[in-house]
């Protein structure tokens, strides 16, 4: 959740929304940073940015939610688990 939190906290510094390759870029350095991949790797970003284990697709859930928002709740999953 940590590495989620920082890499939004970035991101977010410079744009409202992210665009759906930018939701791809950084699920992409999550992969290659954490070596998750697969179904752990979207259920793990899924629950970091939505609460919830199933949804629609996350590239466009995140693409028409407030950076904001999705830092904010990056940062209460990382809260419940400290």
């Amino acid at each position: 959740a940590q590495f989620i939190v920082d890499l939004l906290k970035q991101v977010s510094a410079t744009t409202a929304f992210f665009s759906e390759v930018q939701v791809g870029e950084w699920m992409d350095a999550m992969k290659n940073t954490l070596g998750v991949k697969g179904k752990p790797l979207f259920l793990g970003a899924r629950l970091a940015l939505t609460a919830q284990p199933h949804g629609p697709d996350l590239k466009i859930l995140s693409s028409l939610t407030p950076a904001k928002i999705l830092l904010e709740r990056a940062r209460k999953l990382l809260e419940k688990l400290s």
